[in-house]
């Protein structure tokens, strides 16, 4: 997992490689190993189980 900001500014439209990651065209994004989340609570569930914590969803992926 490699983190990256995003080139646009506030109020700057996302370039079309970003709006394909994400259609709400805002941040966070997260992308790894070809899954994408891109709402907060998500990515923080993700993470959580990805890295061992206790609060996330027994099945990583079944979290859609």
């Amino acid at each position: 997992m490699s983190a990256s900001l995003s080139p646009s500014g506030p109020g700057q439209p996302q370039p079309p490689e970003f709006v394909a990651l994400n259609p709400n065209g805002k941040c966070p994004t997260l992308t790894d190993d070809g899954f994408t989340l891109f709402e907060s609570l998500a990515i923080n569930l993700y993470l959580a189980k990805k890295h061992g914590g206790p609060f996330a969803p027994a099945a990583l992926r079944k979290m859609r």
